[in-house]
């Protein structure tokens, strides 16, 4: 039973490390790596700085996943039905 609860244990932190590989260290590696490609491919400095500054944006959103989520879940409701129901007649609005 003591080795059960040591594997668990050891899946968790494994499982700790990739989500923190996955958005602490791969974001900013992928992000340089496209601004690399975006200026080899072009030679264009501009070009390669919104490469970069996109590149940032991504990575902020990722490092502000939870805040994003809170953020987009106070501004929708789903209380209303205030959207028009679906139909299939082709057509009939036209």
């Amino acid at each position: 039973m003591h080795q059960l609860a040591g594997v668990i244990e050891g899946t968790k932190l494994l499982v700790v490390d990739l989500n923190e590989i996955l958005t602490v260290l791969l974001p900013p590696l992928v992000g340089a790596g496209f601004a690399l490609f975006v200026w080899l491919t072009t030679k264009s400095l501009v070009k390669a700085f919104l490469a970069c500054i996109a590149a940032g944006a991504i990575w902020w959103g990722i490092a502000n996943m939870d805040f994003l989520r809170d953020e987009v879940g106070e501004d929708i409701d789903r209380t209303g039905a205030s959207a028009a129901p679906f139909s299939t007649d082709w057509g009939a609005d036209s």
